[in-house]
């Protein structure tokens, strides 16, 4: 009887509680007060750049280096939450050198045009092997539920500054009062 109660307690412990509450979060939190501390452009108009031009590269090269050095919320390390974003698919040679599956981003279109966003700003999804996600699941806005850790981590599309064991997945919509 006892090593039944035992075994019933570990299990519990391990599997997320049904119904679990995962408090709603937003991409503002991930960001430390204070950062961006400087602009790593240093005022430079790059819009009136051309793509090739060899100043523009240097200073996507710039921007890339003060991105993926973006500072993370430790507070938020091992918290449950909830928060909308879109999934950009992972190369399958990232997927097995990081466990994830997905980046998390806050914008359509991230980490497909350059630059990605900062690191603070990209959570890699490992999803679990419980979880059977469809094409349709990923598509457009979603809202992701798990749990949040603090975690670094380079991909080929992106550095990411956290990572999310997803719990649930839901379609997004905004709603408006």
């Amino acid at each position: 009887m006892l090593k039944t109660l035992l075994l019933l307690a570990g299990l519990a412990l391990a599997i997320p509680a049904v119904g679990m509450e995962y408090p709603p979060a937003h991409w503002g939190q991930l960001v430390p007060l204070g950062w961006p501390d400087r602009d790593p452009l240093n005022g430079v108009d790059v819009s009136r750049l051309e793509d090739e031009d060899p100043k523009a590269i240097k200073l996507y090269g710039a921007l890339r280096a003060y991105y993926d050095q973006a500072p993370t919320v430790s507070a938020l390390d091992s918290r449950h939450l909830s928060l909308p974003g879109y999934l950009v698919p992972l190369p399958e040679r990232d997927q097995q050198a990081t466990g994830g599956h997905y980046l998390l981003v806050p914008y359509d279109g991230a980490c497909i045009h350059q630059p990605a966003p900062a690191r603070n700003q990209t959570i890699l999804i490992r999803v679990a092997d419980s979880l059977d996600l469809r094409a349709q699941d990923i598509e457009g806005p979603v809202q992701v539920s798990g749990e949040l850790t603090v975690e670094h981590q380079k991909t080929e599309l992106a550095a990411t500054g956290y990572s999310l064991h997803l719990h649930d997945i839901t379609h997004y919509r905004l709603r408006f009062n």
